[in-house]
């Protein structure tokens, strides 16, 4: 099912901290099951490749993991390109309740 983007985050700022690749978006209110759009800019920081991908939700703080269909953590080496677009679903998992944002259609550079 290929669904159109409805909404597209606005990137704040991106910093790496504690091995993590933190992205943080202006405040949204995220709905379960809806996709977004994320589009990161040329210039990222420094990163090692290790780091894994958070996006923090301006609101309140609240990180959400980056992971594959599959549910494996994406690292930061898939964006050692710099400038890419990320188009992914918001889900939370239904026994720990923790949000995560699963990247569909992979890591489609910007040119």
């Amino acid at each position: 099912m290929n669904e159109m983007c409805r909404c597209c985050l606005s990137v704040q700022t991106i910093a790496v901290a504690a091995d993590q690749l933190q992205i943080t978006i202006a405040q949204e209110t995220l709905v379960d099951g809806r996709f977004y759009s994320l589009r990161l800019p040329c210039a990222l920081p420094a990163l090692a490749g290790t780091e894994t991908i958070y996006v923090i939700d301006g609101a309140g703080g609240t990180s959400i993991q980056l992971t594959d269909w599959r549910g494996r953590q994406l690292l930061s080496e898939r964006l050692l390109r710099g400038g890419a677009r990320l188009r992914m679903v918001y889900t939370k998992n239904s026994l720990t309740d923790l949000p995560t944002f699963q990247v569909r259609e992979g890591i489609v550079p910007i040119p």
